[in-house]
């Protein structure tokens, strides 16, 4: 093949993967930027008065590029929303401990920092004044976090029970109750007085104190 075809080819095909590259990077920026302006005026105005055309104009991008990425308003919160959840699952599966102990710990102080950011409480708040105008959003909202985070809780006090350290294996009670502690401890301050309010003591000494209450209740005494 003459060396000039070659070199010619080759650097077409260079140029051609880095525009592919700079479109794919461009449309991810857009995309980033179109979430983090949703989050902001999903908190700010709720989510029936944070228009599209508003997000648009914050993110800086057109009505018809947002519309591209995201096909309606309820897509766009569900893409907001996964986005934090997935954050945590990533968090999740980096724990990489074979003791069941130090995996449901972790586990719990995941979850903790993750109900105490101010985004997560405020998409929290704009659920609850939504509720009687969009019970599927909040209905959609509330089995992500429940079910989908849940069934972490599930595998990890399943875990416990596979090497005998719980005292009873009570799997539709024991794992939710957990759970329910958290969020109580970390979400009930913020949900009252707004965002920014965050938890009454440090989200790492709530985990423990609700690790410590379950325990008790749950593990026998070689287990705790």
């Amino acid at each position: 093949m003459n060396l000039f075809v070659y070199k010619s080819r080759e650097l077409r095909d260079f140029v051609s993967m880095t525009l592919e590259d700079f479109r794919k990077n461009r449309s991810q920026a857009k995309q980033a930027a179109i979430l983090d302006a949703a989050m902001a005026l999903f908190r700010q105005a709720g989510f029936a008065g944070a228009s599209m055309e508003d997000i648009a104009k914050k993110a800086a991008v057109s009505t018809a590029t947002l519309y591209r990425h995201f096909r309606s308003k309820t897509a766009l919160f569900e893409a907001v929303a996964t986005a934090s959840i997935e954050a945590l699952e990533t968090q999740i599966s980096q724990i990489n401990s074979t003791d069941p102990r130090t995996r449901l710990s972790a586990l719990a102080h995941a979850y903790a920092g993750l109900l105490a950011q101010p985004n997560t409480i405020g998409l929290m708040r704009m659920l609850v004044s939504e509720t009687g105008r969009d019970s599927d959003l909040a209905t959609w909202f509330y089995n992500a976090i429940k079910s989908r985070l849940g069934d972490h809780f599930d595998r990890a006090v399943q875990d416990l029970d596979k090497v005998g350290l719980l005292a009873e294996a009570t799997f539709e009670v024991a794992p939710g109750q957990l759970q329910g502690m958290i969020e109580h401890a970390i979400l009930m301050r913020g949900l009252i007085l707004g965002d920014e309010a965050g938890p009454a003591a440090p989200v790492e000494q709530l985990a423990e104190d609700a690790l410590r209450t379950w325990s008790a209740r749950w593990m026998n005494a070689s287990g705790i």
